[in-house]
This record gives C-alpha cells, sequence and structure tokens, in this order.
C-alpha cells in the first residue's frame, strides 16, 4: 500500500479526475455511434498526457526554485523530489513512458480514424508540456489557465466526439465549456493557495496579477458561469432538460466557494478536482439519459 500511496502522489493521480469527463461527453454527444475499443483508447492516453504534465510540472517546478523544501504546501501533497520518494532521473523516465503509451493509444486509433487523431493529441501534448516547461512556460507567461480550459474542455471533448463518429461539431466544443471552467477552477484554487510563493519567484498568472482578494472574487464568478452555461445551453435546445441535474451539486459547490474565501486547504485543488468529477458525471448522465428517453 506504502508503494501505490507514492505512485499516486507522484502522479498526481487525484487529478486523472478531469480526464475522465471530458472523453465521456465527448462519447455520450457522439451517441448512438459508440466504441468501446476507441473510448478506453481516449481515456488511457488523455491519463497518460496529464501524467506526463503533472510530473514534468513538478521536475521543472523543483529545478527553477519554484517548489522548495521549504515549502509546506508541496511537501503535505508530497512532491517527490522534496520528499525524496523519487530521484528526478526516475521521473524523467515515467514521463518518456506514459508519452509512449498515450503514443500508442493515438497510432491504435488513428489506424481507424485517421491522423486527424495524431495531430489534435499533439497539440494537447505540447499545451501538457509547454505549460511548466522551460523559463518561458505557458503558466510563467500567464496563459496556464487559457492551456488548461482549452486542453480540458473543447480540445478532449471535441477529439473523443470525433474518434467516435469520425466527424466533427461544434456542438462538443460548446457544450464541454462548463468542464474546461471547471478545471480553471481546480487551477485558480492551487495558484490562490501559492500566490506567495508565486510572486516571489516572478511568475506572472491571473492570480499573481490581481491578488487573493479580486482572484476569490473571479473564482466565484467562473463557478457561477459553469451553471449558468449549463442553463443556457438548456435553454437553447443544445442539450436535454434532464442536464439540469447538476443542481445536485451546487451545494457542494458553495462549500467549496467558501473554503477558497475563508481559509484554501493545502488540498484544494483536489477537493475542486473531486467536485469537477461530481459535476461532470450529474452533467453527462443528464444528457444520456435525456438522449435515451427523447
Amino acid at each position: 500500500m506504502q508503494g501505490l500511496r507514492k505512485w499516486i502522489l507522484v502522479l498526481r493521480a487525484w487529478s486523472f479526475s478531469v480526464d475522465f469527463t471530458p472523453v465521456t461527453l465527448g462519447a455520450v454527444l457522439a451517441l448512438p455511434q459508440f466504441n468501446l475499443g476507441f473510448y478506453i483508447a481516449m481515456v488511457i492516453g488523455v491519463v497518460a498526457l496529464n501524467g506526463v504534465a503533472n510530473v514534468v510540472n513538478d521536475i521543472f517546478d523543483f529545478e527553477y526554485g519554484i517548489d522548495k523544501k521549504s515549502d509546506e504546501a508541496a511537501e503535505k501533497r508530497g512532491h517527490p523530489l522534496i520528499v525524496n520518494s523519487v530521484s528526478k532521473r526516475s521521473l524523467w523516465h515515467i514521463v518518456i513512458a506514459m508519452a509512449v503509451v498515450a503514443a500508442l493509444c493515438g497510432a491504435y486509433i488513428a489506424a481507424s480514424r485517421g491522423y486527424m487523431i495524431l495531430v489534435l493529441g499533439a497539440i494537447g501534448a505540447a499545451l501538457a508540456y509547454f505549460y511548466s516547461a522551460g523559463k518561458k512556460s505557458l503558466k510563467m507567461l500567464g496563459l496556464g489557465e487559457l492551456a488548461v480550459f482549452i486542453v480540458f474542455g473543447p480540445l478532449i471533448t471535441e477529439s473523443a466526439y470525433f474518434v467516435e463518429s469520425g466527424s466533427f461539431s461544434l456542438l462538443p466544443a460548446a457544450v464541454a465549456i462548463p468542464i474546461g471552467l471547471l478545471v480553471i477552477l481546480v487551477h485558480l484554487s492551487n495558484n490562490i493557495r501559492d500566490i506567495k510563493k508565486d510572486r516571489r519567484v516572478g511568475i506572472r498568472n491571473v492570480v499573481a496579477y490581481l491578488g487573493k482578494a479580486r482572484s476569490t472574487r473571479l473564482f466565484s464568478c467562473i463557478l457561477a458561469l459553469v451553471y449558468a452555461f449549463v442553463f443556457l445551453f438548456i435553454a437553447i435546445s443544445a442539450i436535454p432538460l434532464f442536464s439540469a441535474v447538476v443542481v445536485l451539486s451546487a451545494y457542494r459547490a458553495y462549500r467549496i466557494n467558501a473554503m477558497v474565501h475563508d481559509n484554501i486547504a493545502h488540498d484544494a485543488p483536489a477537493q475542486l478536482s473531486i467536485f469537477a468529477l461530481l459535476f461532470g458525471l450529474l452533467f453527462i448522465s443528464g444528457i444520456a439519459i435525456g438522449y435515451v428517453l427523447g
């Protein structure tokens, strides 16, 4: 169990919950067309790329002094180079292995769907890697939130829809907006928690620019937009009325919003990831039920 816990912490496996939702949403929107093999390959490939991004982030954050041994939050979450659980060389081996897994999944799908899935995968991989790689990384330039929104919202959802249906549509990319916004919230919670550290090392993300007070208000506004977009899509008949089942997550949303405003926890990103999964399951279930009954 200790070994399993170590690898969960190294890969930040709690964050993989945000991978399942856009892939499944894209597949559901493609119904009645569905290929289980393609779906499984998409999930594994996306999880592998997320693992690459997580490990690369830890490597470069440690290398550039963003995460230090004196960093309480990084130590509590088990940063591998701070708690000395895994060597830097081993982390690069993990990156390569997971990149190979993602490439194999892409090749399996491309054999039936063509090269476009490889192009989409390459875009996602590039955004995942350059999110934290280098001194001019996307997060250093204040583009991190935009990158995660694109990847975990429209890009993955549209890719999953294409894999299942063999065609493109604006609907999946649009309907994925609430999911992308939720992933922005995961990153905002992380950056609100780490604002002092990020400012010290010169990271120019949205939170560092706005300050803590305005960033928490931004967090609340985006959280409200998540629900607003769902009801907008219902109103224009883009998704079934059953999608309104997401209101069942509203109390949890209220509690998380209060936590971010009052005393943000060191595990806030993990809490947000779990909430994003809950919301996503409700959202997808509502759409699927509406399709089946409609």
